[in-house]
């Protein structure tokens, strides 16, 4: 039986100067995780930027500190392609400023800067953008409950980087804040760095690693001698 190998990753806060345009509420969670953690078998790979995977947030914030578009950037260091196959966020509606759901989740391959590679998300042309509602009810805060969405398997080879995240619900709706990795806000039209104002905005995913069928069977047989 093969063993799981459990990969911690530390973290490195960036500082970078705030956008002058942008007047997000600072804010220094209590509970934070310090780090994001990344689970690998032959099976799958599971990526919580702030925490492990579901962690609870420690944070909601409030309506004004909330972007109106999140995501971060992923490079696939594992050596084989992975199929991604679910994102996740603790996300709702704010009632202050509601909008017709459904809100998308979304990925860009081969890309790894916000600034550059998507600087207006609502007209970027992103290689997956699938539609979902948030399960938790409207105003939860903070919301604590992973919508998953399905990606379908989106390939995301070996050595690429992927920009993925979620359109907030709600127009500016609610989600969780931890500490953990760089994540991006789209607010007042621009992108700005979530460590800015000392958090990370709790999104993650799920891959498989991609395989032939040919590895399939060769790895179906050498269970067999487990």
């Amino acid at each position: 039986m093969l063993k799981k190998l459990v990969i911690v990753l530390g973290v490195l806060a960036l500082a970078i100067p705030a956008m002058a345009s942008v007047n997000r509420d600072v804010m220094n969670p209590t509970e934070p995780t310090g780090g994001v953690e990344l689970f690998s078998t032959r099976e799958a790979v599971e990526f919580n930027t702030c925490g492990a995977m579901d962690f609870p947030p420690a944070s909601g914030g409030g309506p004004s500190s909330w972007a109106f578009w999140t995501v971060s950037v992923f490079t696939n260091d594992t050596g084989q392609d992975l199929c991604v196959t679910e994102i996740g966020a603790p996300t709702c509606e704010y009632s202050g400023e509601p909008i017709a759901l459904p809100v998308i989740a979304n990925i860009l391959l081969n890309a790894s800067d916000p600034f550059v590679d998507c600087p207006d998300p609502y007209t970027t042309v992103w290689d997956a953008a699938v539609d979902f509602t948030p399960v938790d009810p409207i105003d939860t805060l903070p919301p604590v409950t992973y919508t998953p969405v399905d990606m379908g398997g989106i390939v995301l080879p070996a050595g690429a980087s992927m920009i993925w995240g979620y359109e907030n619900a709600g127009y500016m709706g609610l989600g969780g804040f931890a500490s953990g990795i760089e994540t991006y806000g789209l607010y007042l039209g621009a992108w700005d760095a979530d460590s800015n104002y000392g958090q990370t905005a709790c999104i993650q995913f799920k891959a498989d690693y991609c395989v032939t069928a040919t590895e399939e069977a060769t790895f179906g047989q050498i269970k067999t001698l487990y």
